[in-house]
């Protein structure tokens, strides 16, 4: 058996949210299975030095005292909804982190937005659900309301 090599704390706590969002893998782990128990741990020992928005993302709660981290929970909220409609971790990433686009990126992605608004038949899959929209709709989203780099760094 070979050994699988060792994740860093950000592919963990990725590794993490994938196997949450796997229903057999979360109902053999509630069952108590030893392996996927063993894997939890594992991972999760990892991903604890991982940061806020990775630990979000991979759905592992924080605590203030005795009460959930209400900003943290959001995280984790949104990082499930982004995840559900088959956004990659880096695009996740980088809509909880905040991370700044160029002002070329912001340009192009209002751009894409006003175009897609006005093309009748893309509106009305997207208004009935489509992913493809969905997800397409949200990546643009996630550029045009990130900060813009400054223009001297």
């Amino acid at each position: 058996m070979t050994e699988q090599p060792q994740p860093s704390p950000a592919e963990a706590s990725a590794q993490l949210g994938q196997l949450r969002a796997d229903k057999d893998w979360s109902a053999a782990f509630l069952a108590g299975s030893g392996p996927q128990v063993a894997e939890f741990h594992r991972l999760s020992e990892i991903a604890a030095k991982s940061d806020d928005v990775d630990q979000a993302i991979a759905g592992i709660e924080k605590f203030n005292g005795v009460f959930r981290d209400t900003n943290h929970q959001i995280m984790i909220e949104v990082a499930g909804g982004l995840r559900d409609i088959g956004l990659p971790h880096e695009v996740i990433r980088q809509a909880l982190a905040g991370q700044p686009v160029s002002r070329e990126e912001r340009t192009a992605a209002e751009q894409t937005k006003i175009k897609l608004m006005g093309d009748p038949a893309w509106v009305k899959e997207y208004l009935a659900g489509s992913v493809p929209h969905r997800q397409q709709m949200t990546m643009v989203n996630i550029v045009v309301n990130s900060p813009v780099k400054d223009a001297t760094t």
